[in-house]
Parts: structure tokens; C-alpha cells; sequence
């Protein structure tokens, strides 16, 4: 078992800094291509190689067998996109929609029928988070007692996290949420207190979190919450 199995966080940011690395490397040839200083012509290409690239993303960062799963369908459409696009293959994708159907049907058969196994929620006692969701999604439950923040990422996808079991040991903790056209759920211990310093674009922040308790001889535990709501939602709550 390599360091990314062991480590679930390892290989959640090691799919955001691959997808990271392709946007660059498109935008950079989409720019040259723009001066004349590059005749790739990426853009005729961009819609095939684009779902090859987030069905690539699927398979890498998703653990659970779903999100491969469509991770695997979003890559055969890339595929034959792309395949038809260069005359190789003459099939159409409409032609091949019945199969997908069919295949949709027969995954859900089996799901239906497997026998329930262990829950899906994804325990981690790491003192740093990092949650990486395109098109897909994950539920997630940490239980570090020196939490100390990092980064959670939602595009077109959805990020549920419970830190209630967590503790800050050296306050504050700062963690970036980034949720594009996708959304972010925090629920957080009550003894924490949640300030929010991120951007809002179309999208917006949620706070269900009641003030903790008056103790002052408990030690302050603060979380601030930074990054991006673009056509997105963050909630937290206790």
C-alpha cells in the first residue's frame, strides 16, 4: 500500500495540483495560440480532451467505486469525442447512449444487491485536511485532537465534513473552502468559534453556528474560513 492509500489527504492534493498543472498548460497554449505563435488549434479539441481529463480526475481522486465509476464513463465519451474528431471511428454518440443506459442499470443492479458493508464515511485523525471533489462528491469525518486547518476543494461537487470530534490545540486554525458551481458542509464542535474571511461571487456562506460557551477557563478554539464561493455555498454549523 503506497503513502496516498495510507494518507487519503496525500492523494486528494495530489489530484488538485495534476488538475491545477493541466489548466495552466491549456491556458498557456490557448495564449500562444491567440499571439499566432502556436497553430495547435486547442480549442476544436478542448470539449473531448476536457472530459477526458475530469473522468481522469474521477478515477484518480474518488475512493469510492461510484465515482470511478463515472470517472470511467466520462472518459469514454472524451475518448470517442475525440476519436471522431480525428476520422478515425464513425459512430455516433447518440447511437451510443443505450449502452450507457444499460450499463448505468447494471451497476445500479449490483449496488442494490451487494450486501451493506462498513459506512461510507472516510475517518481521519490527520491534523491537516485535504479534500479534492469534481463532479462528484464525499463525507468525511476527522478526529484530530491538534487540528490545524487546510484546504477542501468542491467544483460542480459536494463536500461534507464533520469535525465535530476534532480539537484546536493552537488557535487559530485556518482553513481554505473553495466551492465552484459546487457546495461545502462543515459541522464543527460547539466549543468552536467560525469566522468567515473568503470571497463570494453569485454564491455565499451559511452560518448555522451558536456562540460557545462562556468558559473562560477553556481555551479558545477559532476556526477562520477562507477562499472562494463562486456560483457556490458553504455552510457550517454545530
Amino acid at each position: 500500500m503506497d503513502s496516498a492509500s495510507r494518507h487519503p489527504a496525500i492523494g486528494s492534493a495530489r489530484a488538485g495540483v495534476f488538475f491545477g498543472l493541466v489548466l495552466i498548460v491549456a491556458g498557456t497554449v490557448l495564449l500562444l495560440e491567440r499571439f499566432g505563435l502556436l497553430r495547435f488549434n486547442l480549442l476544436s479539441h478542448f470539449w473531448p480532451v476536457l472530459w477526458i481529463l475530469v473522468g481522469l480526475n474521477l478515477v484518480v481522486s474518488q475512493r469510492g467505486n461510484t465515482g470511478k465509476a463515472i470517472g470511467l464513463v466520462l472518459m469514454s465519451i472524451g475518448v470517442i469525442l475525440e476519436l471522431q474528431r480525428f476520422d478515425i471511428i464513425h459512430v455516433r454518440m447518440r447511437d451510443l447512449w443505450p449502452v450507457y443506459i444499460i450499463a448505468l442499470g447494471v451497476f445500479l443492479l449490483i449496488r442494490a444487491l451487494r450486501p451493506p458493508g462498513p459506512s461510507s464515511v472516510n475517518e481521519n485523525a490527520d491534523s491537516r485536511l485535504s479534500e479534492y471533489a469534481i463532479l462528484g462528491g464525499g463525507d468525511f469525518r476527522y478526529t484530530s485532537q491538534n487540528f490545524e486547518g487546510g484546504s477542501m476543494t468542491a467544483v460542480m461537487g459536494g463536500i461534507e465534513a464533520d469535525l465535530s470530534r476534532a480539537r484546536i490545540m493552537s488557535s487559530p486554525a485556518v482553513l481554505y473552502v473553495d466551492a465552484i458551481m459546487g457546495g461545502v458542509e462543515l459541522r464543527v464542535p460547539p466549543e468552536w468559534r467560525v469566522t468567515f474571511n473568503g470571497t463570494a461571487i453569485l454564491g455565499g456562506y451559511d452560518s448555522k453556528v451558536l456562540p460557545p460557551p462562556g468558559d473562560a477557563s477553556q481555551p479558545r478554539q477559532e476556526l477562520i474560513i477562507r477562499g472562494l464561493a463562486l456560483m457556490g455555498g458553504v455552510g457550517v454549523k454545530n
